[in-house]
């Protein structure tokens, strides 16, 4: 659901939340920041003490929410699988704490291929 962030009546950007991650956007559309649900039915913390990241999934994509030891999300991943009927394909795709690309990888089973944004 996107709803709007207002200050003092004034709209200063926008919240679209999954159900598991609130993301913030300023009026550009820039991802300003990530409120993780950590009590909500289906999301499962990695880690102990501290915990290390989140994860949950919806519609068959996988997202892992890499934490800090103040819970502050550090990036995330998207990945997911298709299949033509008799191979399956992997997808992953990497983003920094502010929604940034970074990289991706792509496995047929035979060759996985990988990019980094960084270089």
């Amino acid at each position: 659901m996107l709803t709007e962030i207002l200050d003092n009546g004034t709209l200063t950007g926008y919240s679209e939340n999954d159900g598991f991650v609130a993301t913030a956007y300023d009026l550009d559309w820039n991802i300003t920041g990530f409120t993780i649900d950590t009590s909500a039915s289906g999301i499962t913390a990695v880690g102990t003490s501290p915990v290390t990241s989140y994860t949950y999934t919806i519609d068959g994509i996988d997202f892992e929410y890499e934490v800090d030891n103040n819970g502050a999300v550090t990036g995330y991943t998207e990945q997911f699988t298709e299949t033509d009927g008799v191979n399956s394909y992997n997808y992953t795709y990497s983003y920094d704490a502010t929604g940034n690309f970074t990289g991706y990888s792509y496995s047929d089973g035979v060759q996985t291929i990988s990019y980094d944004a960084d270089g």
